[in-house]
């Protein structure tokens, strides 16, 4: 079933429908967010083949790299605005981003200068049969730390297992230096773990409530006395968080559906910040957003991180891991086959180490 696939073999389903259409115009909308390099390279060698074969190709995305190996020609779209249309093989990329997000390309990544505290995450020789063994690290207070690994590597297991989506079949866990059991989501919660799904229409948010309902959600305690929500200190909250992360929606009761894919993103975050939760687990959280929207997720991790939060951030975009991160982890066949910072953080280094090709295990645990 459809259902029980990944979310990447879903995505080539999906794709695979729409070609076996045989229709003269195709568009695909975002079709490589969720896959790995050798399926967006067996995607694109299709799609050259139709378009030599006469079918016109709109191709959505926010992979600058794959809009300038692809495309014969890009329009940029801000704001519901037609901003311009260039040759990407003759326009710079940091144009075409500056174009897009109205600022200049080197703020993509805002810097930051933070004093990294004690660990607040601390995982050891935790194990889960037929996906990882013996993974060890932590994450301290005021750090971003990098994860990493191809598809079926194990690293996404291993952030299911922090927030009790899997049950880890041995190893420790600890949050502030305690030992806890996160057989269920709920009680990772309890025990100040937040978690950002990958796919945020199926399991972020829930499309049928407002955007006050999908925020207060998971904190419904700190505005409730006797059973009783208070309507006036939940308003208060919402309508705050709305404000901080500049949440696009007409009013706090609108319906999360009617919203983007960014601004669904962020409803999404704003309900794990009404939690004040102490570790931030982030798995793809700037999949299929627009750029201008990413630059603020990444301005909420800094300030996240500057206010002692420990982050932990699972992604495939090698660009944004460097960018965003003091630490990359990468996984490679249920194992940590890595750990990189400082000059040797880059995406040449990190693709290496999730291949097998190269391996970098001194200081994993640190």
């Amino acid at each position: 079933l459809v259902k029980d696939l990944t979310t990447a073999q879903q995505k080539v389903v999906q794709i695979t429908r729409a070609l076996a259409q045989k229709a003269s115009v195709l568009v695909l909308d975002e079709p490589t967010a969720a896959l790995v390099k050798r399926e967006v390279d067996s995607l694109f060698d299709v799609l050259r083949r139709l378009r030599d074969d006469g079918i016109a190709v709109v191709f959505i995305s926010h992979y600058m790299q794959e809009i300038e190996k692809l495309c014969d020609r890009v329009t940029v779209m801000r704001n519901g605005t037609d901003v311009g249309t260039v040759d990407p093989r003759q326009t710079p990329i940091d144009e075409i981003i500056a174009m897009m997000i109205a600022r200049d390309v080197g703020e993509m990544f805002p810097k930051r200068s933070v004093t990294l505290g004690a660990p607040v995450l601390e995982v050891s020789k935790l194990r889960l049969g037929g996906s990882f063994e013996n993974i060890g690290f932590n994450v301290r207070a005021g750090e971003i730390v990098g994860f990493t690994g191809l598809l079926g590597s194990g690293a996404k297991e291993i952030v299911q297992c922090l927030f009790g989506l899997k049950t880890a079949e041995g190893g420790q866990i600890k949050v502030e230096g305690r030992e806890v059991a996160l057989s269920t989501p709920v009680k990772a919660v309890r025990d100040g773990i937040a978690m950002l799904p990958e796919d945020r229409r199926a399991h972020g948010v829930a499309l049928g409530l407002s955007v006050r309902e999908n925020i207060s959600l998971a904190s419904l305690r700190r505005y409730s006395k006797s059973g009783l929500v208070s309507r006036g200190s939940e308003n208060q909250a919402v309508d705050g968080l709305i404000k901080e992360l500049s949440i696009k929606t007409p009013h706090r009761d609108a319906l999360v559906r009617e919203l983007s894919g960014g601004n669904q993103q962020k409803v999404a975050i704003a309900k794990w910040l009404s939690c004040q939760s102490r570790v931030y687990v982030l798995d793809e959280p700037t999949v299929a957003v627009d750029v201008g929207a990413k630059v603020e997720i990444y301005n909420l991790l800094n300030r996240l991180a500057g206010e002692g939060a420990a982050i932990l951030l699972l992604s495939s975009d090698l660009l944004e891991l460097v960018g965003v991160c003091d630490r990359v982890l990468v996984v490679y066949r249920g194992r940590l086959a890595g750990s990189f910072s400082g000059s040797a953080m880059n995406s040449d280094a990190l693709l290496a180490a999730s291949s097998g090709a190269r391996s970098n295990i001194d200081g994993v645990a640190a």
